[in-house]
């Protein structure tokens, strides 16, 4: 008798995600986050979305960092690409800063806390990706 296995893979959504919406470009505000926390994100390969209905890669600007003393990545990923939109239940999400490997709890509470005291004009929103319709294309 011949037995079948099946292989599912669940996906992993455990980082923390704060969401940004500013008036600055991806550059600048990259610029203002690595100023305030010390960090260093710099421009990375475009994070890329296939998207069916349209049979194309949709691509939105990536800046990465990755802290080798805390074992923690930092991804500031653009919600908006050109004429289309990540995730479409947060339109109004500019920005998502993405932590992975935090081994802090509430360590995105503070962050978005720090994150207002930029001087550069933006609003911060703490997000549950778990809850998010679209949290899939927030995987790296």
């Amino acid at each position: 008798m011949k037995k079948n296995n099946k292989l599912t893979v669940e996906q992993d959504y455990n980082f923390q995600l704060i969401g940004i919406t500013t008036q600055e470009n991806d550059y600048r505000l990259s610029w203002g986050i690595n100023q305030q926390f010390n960090l260093k994100l710099l421009p990375a390969e475009n994070h890329s979305i296939y998207n069916s209905s349209y049979n194309q890669h949709q691509l939105f600007s990536h800046y990465f960092y990755m802290d080798n003393n805390n074992l923690t990545q930092y991804h500031l990923i653009a919600n908006k690409g050109d004429n289309c939109i990540l995730i479409d239940e947060l339109k109004n999400i500019d920005f998502f800063l993405i932590i992975k490997e935090s081994t802090k709890k509430d360590f995105r509470i503070e962050l978005a806390k720090k994150l207002k005291e930029i001087n550069l004009p933006i609003t911060t929103f703490d997000i549950d990706p778990v809850k998010l319709k679209s949290k899939e294309k927030l995987l790296i």
